[in-house]
């Protein structure tokens, strides 16, 4: 669970708070529970990249390295 390319972060009720807007919010893109949770809690630590095939992380302004 140690490593400089990896970290292992825990979902705060403050992210859940978050996805929930954003998964009421953006309805219509039928994004996951879990791809919205990703989002909030990506948006907190200030990540802009992700290595992803989803395209639902470039809806949210995601940088997708594939």
């Amino acid at each position: 669970m140690r490593s400089a390319r990896t970290q292992l972060v825990s979902v705060t009720a403050e992210d859940r708070k978050a996805a929930w807007q954003i998964f009421k919010k953006f309805k219509d893109h039928k994004f996951s529970f879990t791809d919205c949770t990703s989002f909030a809690v990506m948006k907190r630590l200030g990540v802009k990249q992700v290595l992803t095939v989803d395209k639902h992380f470039r809806v949210m302004d995601f940088l997708l390295v594939i």
